[in-house]
């Protein structure tokens, strides 16, 4: 049996205690088996005489190594089939435990000394055994004192160093590439969403591939992305590992931020590698806090800067020295969306500041938020190269797609035109407005994104009137065109891109696909119908224009719905846009084309 490799001090340490043995017990022979690290067998650790052909036919049957270990003195063994003689004593470790035993020859039995454990010689024998198994135990003891201070001044350097970078406030990248450094391994750190931030390898050590986390976590136990100790994931198994993996987890406060991974390449895992694991995670755990907690110090205060830039109570020194420190240009045009939530589903600040993010992420311009008592505020920057019409479209998308995958379908959302720095308050009264007029016609099922453009100047009629009284009005303006008389609808509708296209007859008949005679034949049926001179009285225009936005703020069948067109400046480059296909084409029941084109 090979012997296990020992410090070059330890093993001649040992090897003198057993020639010293041997020595006194009269040139005895004599072999220590010691338990080895996986603590399931003892092996050969270190004998008097390497080439002594006895040691190697010394007696190891397990039931007799069992009576060594349990007895408290040396016990005297004789070998029946070679006459021979051993002593056999425990060693003890610092705990007490049995670690090991010594086997002493005592030559072959004889009339001289016999078997008797009284003999004197083998009585002379026990006693060397005593005394060399309590010399050995006595240099193992010094030698994991030895190792354990190594291993406390190894600690002691790692924690130095990690310390070291943090008070020089390395950040996430230099704990990483120290620990690497430290371990001489690769290190690769990922956050709670399985993304990597960074890695390193040692010096000298090409960059190794770093497997995905979650590949990592599957070879682990089914709940260990909520563990907080340090562990091992064996190579193999369902990720397919090619080598072993220390993963470290970062949580601070509870709360898992992410992993620290170290590879085991290009050389086996010490216990120093899962400290300085654990340790690293530790410290990266602590500076993620400190950075979320500087986030959202500074989200607090862009927060209360946008709140003064909409009340304007702040001198524009103040504010601009404000801004300067944050990075924000208060000499910006800006898009207000008031973003009104049910009282049963207020959002918190980290919804809202993934709600800020989606649009900063989808329009590429820098988003301010400040929360309200029944609702967020997005202060949402306007190029000034960029065409208001088509910015306003952008946004609308922007806010009605990233709405609707974070906060719900209860949300309504009123958004401003473009406002110059100084009447940002302007746009705030314009949002809540729109955000009136969605909650009291249209409720929270559908459109609920819509801008002040949508609805125009009637907004202030509709955002401040009783609701009943308005709905009479429509009936009292729109008469017999809201009954389910043959034609009504298509009237309806051509009132609607009558408005639609500016009053213009020849753009109304294109749009429907009818002749212009139709138009103007439809709009003389509408004077009959309802009185309202649509066609040349600008007060009889202003009614029936507010009375057909409610209509389609409340979604009628036969109109297209508020807010869906879009904008002639946000169509593709070198393209004419086009209006929403109709749902309504063509003559009315009793209408006939005259075939004559006029102007």
């Amino acid at each position: 049996m090979p012997m296990p490799t020992l410090p070059a001090a330890m093993a001649d340490q040992l090897r003198d205690v057993l020639r010293l043995a041997a020595d006194a017990a009269g040139g005895a022979q004599v072999r220590l088996h010691m338990r080895s690290e996986q603590d399931v067998r003892f092996e050969l650790a270190a004998t008097s005489d390497d080439e002594s052909p006895s040691c190697a036919a010394a007696p190891l049957a397990a039931g007799l190594r069992d009576r060594v270990l349990e007895s408290e003195s040396p016990i005297v063994v004789a070998e029946k089939a070679t006459r021979r003689l051993f002593v056999m004593a425990r060693v003890l470790g610092p705990s007490g435990d049995a670690i090991g035993f010594l086997t002493l020859d005592g030559g072959e039995a004889s009339s001289e000394h016999g078997s008797d454990p009284d003999s004197s010689i083998l009585r002379g024998i026990a006693t060397v055994a005593t005394l060399a198994a309590t010399t050995i135990a006595s240099v193992y003891r010094s030698h994991a004192l030895t190792r354990a201070n190594g291993n406390l001044r190894a600690r002691a350097t790692v924690d130095g160093r990690l310390t070291e970078i943090m008070r020089d406030g390395g950040g996430l990248t230099a704990l990483v590439g120290e620990v690497a450094r430290l371990t001489g391994k690769p290190t690769t750190l990922f956050d709670h969403g399985h993304r990597q931030i960074t890695t390193a390898s040692s010096g000298g050590t090409a960059p190794v591939w770093s497997p995905a986390i979650h590949a990592v976590l599957t070879d682990h136990d089914a709940d260990a992305g909520d563990t907080t100790e340090t562990f091992i994931v064996p190579a193999g198994g369902v990720g397919g590992l090619s080598r072993r993996k220390i993963v470290a987890p970062v949580v601070a406060a509870g709360e898992v931020f992410g992993w620290l991974v170290i590879d085991e390449h290009p050389s086996r895992f010490s216990a120093l590698d899962t400290y300085a694991a654990h340790r690293t995670a530790a410290h990266l755990a602590s500076e993620l806090l400190v950075q979320r907690r500087v986030a959202r110090m500074a989200w607090n205060a862009k927060s209360a800067l946008a709140r003064s830039l909409i009340r304007g109570t702040h001198t524009a020194e103040d504010l601009m020295a404000s801004a300067d420190y944050l990075g924000v240009d208060t000499g910006a045009r800006r898009i207000l969306a008031y973003v009104h939530e049910p009282s049963h589903a207020r959002s918190n600040e980290c919804v809202d500041q993934t709600l800020a993010g989606a649009i900063e992420h989808a329009l590429g311009v820098e988003v301010l938020t400040t929360r309200g008592s029944d609702g967020v505020l997005l202060v949402i920057e306007a190029p000034a190269d960029r065409p208001n019409v088509s910015l306003v479209h952008e946004v609308k998308a922007a806010i009605a797609s990233a709405t609707a995958r974070l906060c719900g379908p209860d949300v309504i959302v009123g958004i401003s035109s473009v406002c110059e720095p100084n009447a940002l308050s302007r746009g705030y009264r314009e949002a809540r407005e729109v955000v009136h007029c969605i909650d009291r016609f249209v409720g929270r099922t559908a459109n609920n994104v819509l801008a002040v453009d949508d609805l125009g100047p009637a907004r202030l009629f509709l955002a401040n009137s009783d609701t009943s009284a308005i709905k009479a009005y429509v009936g009292d303006v729109l008469g017999r065109l809201l009954s389910s008389e043959p034609g009504m609808a298509d009237l309806l509708l051509t009132l609607q891109c009558y408005f639609d296209a500016s009053r213009s007859v020849r753009a109304s008949a294109a749009r429907l696909g009818v002749h212009e005679n139709t138009i103007r034949l439809r709009l003389a049926r509408v004077a009959a119908a309802t009185g309202l001179d649509v066609a040349g009285d600008a007060n009889d225009q202003l009614s029936v224009q507010t009375a057909l936005l409610v209509l389609r703020l409340q979604g009628h069948p036969t109109l297209d719905a508020i807010g869906t067109r879009v904008p002639a400046d946000a169509g593709a480059a070198g393209t004419e846009p086009t209006e929403p296909a109709s749902r309504h084409t063509g003559l009315a029941p009793g209408e006939a084309s005259t075939g004559r084109k006029t102007a």
